[in-house]
């Protein structure tokens, strides 16, 4: 690897806090999936490895019939690289069980001080197209 991509990847390690997560529905914002107020941390290890926590506020207070759906809390973590402006999460743990030992490919970019990544558009069955924003900023 050239030392250029390692400088650039290095702009991406660190811990992050989440800002948003927004769901659009045919480019359009739909939803926040873990709410308006949603929390998560994600460490991006200059060693690469990863650490990811997503859950909805106030998950410390929610009873037990709440906390088994995996919309209200996600887990994952591995390792991580920077390939040609895309986060390559490879998972070795998850939450949702059938992310484990694949690779999460998402579009990236640092803005204004923010790690921004997108998942890549998918059709749901009545051929709407959904993609998921994350927003992140630097835990200091």
């Amino acid at each position: 690897m050239t030392a250029a991509p390692i400088r650039k990847a290095a702009r991406f390690a660190g811990a992050w806090v989440l800002e948003s997560w927004e769901l659009f529905r045919n480019a359009e914002l739909d939803a926040y999936p873990h709410g308006p107020d949603g929390e998560g941390r994600l460490v991006l290890s200059s060693n690469g490895q990863l650490s990811a926590f997503l859950q909805r506020a106030g998950w410390a207070e929610a009873d037990a019939s709440v906390k088994v759906s995996w919309d209200r809390f996600i887990a994952f973590g591995g390792d991580w690289r920077l390939d040609d402006e895309k986060l390559v999460f490879e998972l070795a743990y998850a939450s949702e069980s059938r992310w484990i030992g694949k690779a999460l490919i998402r579009p990236a970019r640092i803005e204004k001080k923010k790690l921004i990544y997108e998942t890549p558009p998918i059709s749901n069955r009545k051929g709407e197209t959904l993609v998921n924003r994350l927003s992140w900023r630097k835990f200091e």
